[in-house]
C-alpha cells in the first residue's frame, strides 16, 4: 500500500513538472511574440514609393514628445526664472504687478509663439534625422539627390503642424521621382490652451479679474480651474476636456495689502 502511494506521489510531481515546463515554454514563446510585435510597432518602414508616408509618421512622432514636453512644462522648454511654485511644479507667471492695486503687467504677450518657437527647434533636429534616415535607406538601392530643409511650425485650432519644404530627387534606372513640400500633423489642444491663457492676462491686466465660470458656461471645452495663494497669486491650470491635457500659469495683480 505505502509503495503504491510512493508511486502515485510521484507521478503526480512529475505531471506538475510537466505543467510547469509548459507554463514557462508558453511564457517564453509569448515574449518573443510580444517582442517582436512592440519592435515592430517601433519600427516606421520605408517605402521609396511613398517617402512622404515616412516623414509624416517620423516627425508626427516629434510632434507629440515635444507638445507633451512643452505642456508639462507650463509652456516652456527651458524653465523660466519668473514663476511659482504651486503642486510641487513650477508655474510660469504670464502677468505680475509688485505694487499693490496696480494691474499686472504681460509676461508674455506672445506666449503661443514662445511655444510655436520652443517646438519649431525640436522639431527641427528630429526631422533632420528622419531625412537622413530617408535618404541613407534610399541610397542603398537608388541616386538619391536632395536639397536643404525648411521646417516650420504651425499651431491651429485642434492641430499641431510641421510644413517641410525640402526637395529629394529619387534615380532609378531611367527614371526620376521628385518629392517635395513634406508635411505632418497631429491633433493637439495646445492653440485652445495657449489662447485662452492669453485671453485671461488679457482680462486680468485690465480689470483685475477674469470670470471663468461663465467663460466655461459659453465654451466647456476648457476647464478653468483657479487657485488664491496667500500672497494673492492667482494659479490657473486649463484642461482639455477631451484628451485631459492642460497647462498652468500665475498671475498676480491689483494686489490688496495684508488686512484689508
Amino acid at each position: 500500500m505505502e509503495i503504491e502511494i510512493e508511486l502515485n506521489r510521484k507521478i503526480m510531481n512529475r505531471k506538475a513538472q510537466l505543467t510547469l515546463f509548459v507554463i514557462i515554454a508558453l511564457l517564453i514563446v509569448g515574449g518573443i511574440i510580444l517582442f517582436f510585435i512592440i519592435r515592430n510597432q517601433g519600427t516606421i518602414r520605408i517605402d521609396s514609393n511613398n517617402p512622404e508616408k515616412y516623414i509624416s509618421e517620423c516627425i508626427a512622432r516629434s510632434l507629440e514628445a515635444n507638445e507633451k514636453i512643452v505642456l508639462e512644462n507650463n509652456g516652456y522648454l527651458n524653465k523660466t526664472d519668473n514663476y511659482i511654485i504651486y503642486s510641487n511644479e513650477k508655474v510660469p507667471y504670464l502677468c505680475k504687478s509688485s505694487q499693490f492695486y496696480l494691474p499686472c503687467i504681460n509676461q508674455e504677450p506672445m506666449f503661443l509663439e514662445i511655444m510655436r518657437k520652443q517646438i519649431q527647434e525640436n522639431v527641427k533636429k528630429d526631422a533632420t534625422k528622419c531625412f537622413e534616415n530617408l535618404v541613407a535607406t534610399l541610397k542603398r538601392k537608388y541616386e538619391i539627390k536632395d536639397s536643404a530643409m525648411t521646417l516650420v511650425i504651425v499651431i491651429e485650432k485642434g492641430k499641431l503642424k510641421a510644413e517641410i519644404d525640402k526637395k529629394i530627387e529619387i534615380t532609378s534606372d531611367n527614371e526620376k521621382r521628385n518629392f517635395e513640400n513634406f508635411e505632418s500633423e497631429i491633433n493637439s489642444p495646445i492653440y485652445s490652451l495657449g489662447s485662452l491663457a492669453q485671453t485671461i492676462v488679457n482680462f486680468e491686466s485690465t480689470l483685475c479679474e477674469f470670470n471663468s465660470v461663465n467663460w466655461m458656461a459659453n465654451y466647456p471645452d476648457i476647464k478653468i480651474s483657479k487657485f488664491m495663494t496667500g500672497e494673492g497669486t492667482r494659479v490657473y491650470t486649463l484642461e482639455d476636456r477631451e484628451t485631459q491635457k492642460n497647462i498652468g500659469f500665475a498671475v498676480k495683480t491689483c494686489v490688496m495689502p495684508a488686512g484689508i
